[in-house]
């Protein structure tokens, strides 16, 4: 059986601290790697001039014999070829034998000049550099018999021999290279951590924006044992939640359409046959008056029911998941125009209307619109308008129409909204208080704002500062 392999894994807490102790870590070993370097760069490490000095004393301990090739082999065993290099010489600067070819003094004199000075080859800062030095061969009586060139490869102190801002600027160097790796290590670090991190952060912000669209069948698939995995777990069970409540609202809701419209289609009928009736028994000739009386009662409400169950029909349809508007082709300021016409005609003597209608299109071209929904917004306030203002009243209509729109405002003169319900009167099914005046009730307002956010716009309801109600509402030609 093959040995299971087991990840550890840490908190973020722990990743952090974690990483502190290894830059930390790492930065005290770099720094001292570096002083290492560095030091061996800046002073005398091994090198020719330890072999050197030792062929120095060999030189002098055995005097003129040196001169002899088979002498000279101690001292070719004391010089590695890779690190110094000699010539063994007569008094007059012949060669006689050594790795270093071809004759170096051209005269006893030349070589006189040169005795026990110390040459070196090289420039500044931490190149490797050569020193020379000519050893007197001295015979038994003291005098000169040959000489020996000993050259050997040496490294030279940076701090001896550099001016002092190199000095000082090599101090500074190493007093800021703990910092320098502090940094380095601590960049790597975040970046590996962000790396980390990044993933199930982006995988929140997207299944944030699948519920914002309503989305909710997706799974987040995280299940590290950290703060971020304990937050996706969080969030991906209040998904699961969410969706499930969603679901069964959204049955409820579905249940809810389809029993109105249910009921608005068994109720139209019977509505239909009693409006019939009652237009007919109106239009009778010598009727009683009670009976005419009764007839008109009937035949208003049984309007008043037709309007109800147009309505229900809307509110079924704005909130069904397949509705969609009919848009088409249509001239928006001939058609706004229009319904103006008509809701003058509507109100006759009963108030005074006024109509604003401004186009500031700079090419007054078609647009496309759902005019039956946007002349069903236009009918229902004006309806409401004409229910609520008082005879001898008054009914402002300004519409502005815009390249990507139409802003629509309409103001009556009667006793505007209920200030306590002026949040709530755009709610389906909502009434206010009958014992208020002038209650804009019911489904009028609620088809307005859903219809005008069908076409991407919005709705408003407030009062005028001079009274009356105000309805503003806003499309956009799609």
């Amino acid at each position: 059986m093959g040995r299971r392999s087991r990840r550890i894994t840490l908190s973020i807490k722990g990743r952090v601290m974690l990483g502190v102790v290894f830059i930390g870590l790492f930065s005290f070993v770099s720094t001292m790697l570096t002083f290492f370097v560095v030091s061996r760069l800046a002073t005398q490490g091994p090198n020719g001039e330890l072999y050197a000095e030792g062929a120095q004393v060999y030189v002098g301990r055995v005097g003129a014999g040196i001169l002899t090739p088979t002498m000279g082999r101690e001292l070719a065993r004391q010089l590695p070829p890779s690190l110094a290099a000699f010539q063994v010489m007569t008094d007059t600067g012949r060669p006689l034998y050594g790795t270093v070819k071809g004759r170096l003094y051209t005269s006893r004199a030349d070589l006189f000049a040169h005795l026990n000075e110390r040459v070196i080859a090289g420039g500044a800062g931490f190149p490797r550099v050569v020193s020379a030095r000519l050893v007197p061969v001295l015979s038994r009586d003291g005098h000169l018999a040959g000489a020996v060139y000993i050259r050997w490869r040496a490294r030279m102190s940076t701090l001896a021999n550099d001016p002092p801002w190199v000095a000082g600027g090599l101090v500074l160097l190493l007093l800021c290279t703990p910092f320098v790796y502090i940094a380095l290590y601590t960049w790597l670090f975040a970046r590996r951590l962000s790396h980390q991190i990044n993933r199930p952060i982006e995988m929140l912000v997207q299944a944030a924006r699948k519920i914002q669209m309503r989305e909710l069948d997706f799974v987040i698939d995280y299940h590290e044992p950290n703060e971020i995995g304990q937050l996706l777990s969080a969030f991906e069970e209040m998904r699961a939640d969410l969706k499930s409540s969603l679901m069964r609202q959204w049955a409820l809701e579905d249940e809810r359409r389809e029993m109105l419209a249910a009921v608005s289609h068994d109720v139209r009928t019977p509505v239909t046959i009693i409006q019939g009736h009652a237009d007919l028994l109106v239009e009778m000739q010598g009727l009683p008056d009670a009976v005419r009386r009764y007839a008109l009662a009937i035949q208003r409400n049984a309007l008043r029911i037709a309007r109800l169950l147009r309505d229900f029909k809307t509110v079924t349809d704005v909130g069904s998941p397949n509705f969609a508007l009919d848009l088409s082709m249509v001239d928006v300021e001939e058609f706004v125009r229009g319904k103006l016409a008509e809701y003058e005609v509507l109100v006759a003597d009963r108030a005074a209307m006024s109509m604003q209608v401004t186009d500031v299109r700079a090419d007054p071209s078609l647009v496309r619109l759902d005019v039956d929904r946007v002349a069903q917004i236009l009918d229902n306030l004006a309806s409401n308008a004409l229910q609520h203002t008082p005879d001898r009243g008054r009914i402002d209509w300004v519409i502005q129409i815009a390249d990507g729109g139409m802003e629509v405002r309409l103001h009556d003169s009667g006793p505007g909204f209920p200030e306590s319900d002026i949040e709530r009167v755009v709610q389906p099914f909502y009434r206010a208080d009958p014992a208020r005046s002038g209650d804009h009730a019911g489904l009028g307002l609620y088809i307005v704002r859903e219809l005008a956010e069908r076409h991407g716009g919005m709705m408003k309801v407030s009062n005028a500062p001079e009274g009356g109600a105000v309805v503003s509402f806003s499309v956009r030609f799609l």
